[in-house]
């Protein structure tokens, strides 16, 4: 009756708070986009999704800056070959190919 009333109510439960817990401390990640200007450099912002509208990040906290780097990284990684330099400036990351070797 033990394994039967573990594995019918406890674990289920449990199973149960770990998604609802999961799911509520990702929903901020699935509401931030990042968006590039490809010109000279390239310069990365965020953007959070509010009602099919969108509204730039601040630049305040150690998370959305983060957010900018992994972001430049990937544009990085697919526009870019060799080097390059990247540096925070106004909310945004600029990324400028390097010309030496």
């Amino acid at each position: 009756y033990v394994g039967a009333f573990c594995y019918g109510i406890v674990i289920p439960l449990s199973l149960l708070y770990v998604y609802a817990r999961q799911h509520m401390i990702l929903k901020s990640s699935r509401m931030t986009v990042a968006c590039a200007s490809h010109g000279d450099n390239l310069k990365v912002y965020l953007y959070k999704l509010r009602e099919c509208t969108f509204a730039k990040v601040p630049n305040q906290d150690d998370r959305s800056t983060r957010c900018l780097v992994a972001s430049a990284a990937a544009y990085i990684a697919v526009l870019f070959h060799g080097r390059a330099s990247v540096w925070l400036v106004e909310g945004a990351v600029m990324v400028k190919p390097s010309t030496h070797p």
